[in-house]
């Protein structure tokens, strides 16, 4: 261990059988049988790309994402649940056209450009790279998920949680979908969008003065990601 960078281990559980465990190390990472999640990004790497623990879970992680303003979306269509699938969906395909036009650019500058050769390095052991853009994640992120259900349904997290699930069980499917498109590793996040949690909500007051958002005139904000709003009430244990 590093003596300057020393981190608590918080907890250790038996994970699943044989010598295999669940590590908690100050809430910010856990490692499992056949993934990494770590709570930073909110990023899991399961091994299910090239599956191998190696290949998928070391040097490697979200190489870009783009966040989907919810709540946004839904009020273009007025509320209306069939619309807004129809809408999402579109959202996410000009996500994937953006995405691989940032996508090709990097590459461009990384392996023809050499403008990050430090990139290019290769373990002394393998031979391989230490870094390789095929794998790492390209990612569909998502903000505002509880004033979506909001305008949707009445109600947020609280009261809608199914439907929350079926919003982001809908992002998993476009997920898989692009993933057998184009063959790379997508992935879905609720977006750690502190800053941009304020933007969209400025931009939603905008366009839609009476649209619901949390905080009060010069400090809007979106419920971050998938969370409940921090006025709710709810105890989590």
């Amino acid at each position: 261990i590093n003596e300057t960078k020393r981190q608590r281990i918080k907890n250790i559980e038996l994970y699943g059988k044989g010598d295999s465990y669940c590590i908690e190390v100050n809430g910010r990472m856990i490692f499992g049988e056949d993934f990494i999640l770590t709570a930073q990004c909110r990023t899991a790497l399961p091994m299910n790309y090239a599956y191998n623990y190696e290949d998928d879970c070391l040097n490697t992680g979200n190489f870009m994402y783009n966040t989907l303003n919810l709540p946004l979306i839904v009020l273009e269509v007025a509320g209306d649940k069939d619309d807004f699938d129809t809408k999402l969906s579109d959202v996410c395909e000009i996500a994937y056209d953006n995405l691989h036009h940032r996508r090709k650019e990097v590459i461009d500058v990384i392996y023809n450009k050499h403008l990050s050769d430090f990139l290019l390095q290769k373990d002394k052991e393998t031979g391989k790279p230490l870094y390789d853009i095929d794998r790492t994640t390209i990612t569909l992120g998502f903000c505002g998920l509880n004033e979506c259900l909001e305008v949707l349904y009445g109600g947020g997290i609280t009261e809608f949680e199914d439907k929350g699930i079926e919003i982001i069980e809908f992002l998993n499917s476009k997920k898989e979908e692009f993933n057998k498109r184009d063959g790379l590793r997508w992935s879905v996040i609720g977006s750690p969008a502190e800053s941009t949690a304020h933007r969209f909500a400025e931009i939603i007051k905008d366009k839609y003065p009476n649209a619901k958002v949390q905080g009060v005139k010069g400090s809007y904000y979106l419920t971050n990601s998938s969370h409940i709003p921090v006025d709710s009430g709810v105890m989590l244990t």
